[in-house]
């Protein structure tokens, strides 16, 4: 729903998860990635502070599981989070992390790759790393469209590439 942006609904039905994974299941990853979306849905709504508390929580029970990936879905936000707040030191931190785990891991186990991808492109580009920013974005596009190689259907290949907004992005600022 947070990404269909009907936020209202998805912050009612992601409380009721948490409230649920917390207090009736032992399910830590499940936990960590409901923190996460929840902190995406935050952020898209402007509430940082909140989300960010969020995604600390996340990171801890990713460090106890070991569980790279949901530290890097925390650190994608929380990047984003940063760059809201013009945080570029901290911004910075994240962005490494989530490239440098792409390249020692691939996108294996990240669930949204392009965001990971974007997040650390407008990063760099607030840095003025700007080399360094379009080869993320090259990489991106990469991605994207060997993602989309694999879409048999000519129309369904189209809609991942115009209407994910990820995707979209990333097409337009490549032509650029």
């Amino acid at each position: 729903l947070c990404r269909l942006a009907e936020y209202e609904d998805a912050v009612l039905l992601f409380e009721e998860a948490l409230t649920t994974l917390r207090d009736e299941l032992d399910d830590p990853w499940a936990l960590g990635q409901a923190l996460v979306y929840y902190s995406w849905t935050l952020i898209d709504q402007g509430f940082h502070r909140e989300a960010r508390s969020y995604l600390q929580e996340a990171m801890q029970i990713g460090s106890g599981l070991h569980q790279e990936a949901i530290l890097i879905e925390s650190a994608v936000q929380l990047g984003r989070v940063a760059l809201a707040h013009k945080d570029l030191g901290l911004a910075s931190t994240c962005a490494r992390h989530t490239l440098e785990f792409v390249e020692r891991q691939g996108t294996r186990g990240i669930e949204h790759p392009v965001m990971a991808y974007l997040t650390s492109y407008r990063i760099l580009e607030a840095n003025q790393k700007f080399e360094h920013a379009q080869l993320v974005l090259q990489q991106a596009q990469r991605y994207v469209a060997a993602q989309a190689s694999q879409i048999e259907d000519p129309l369904l290949q189209e809609s991942y590439l115009t209407n994910v907004w990820e995707n979209r992005e990333i097409q337009e600022l490549i032509a650029e």
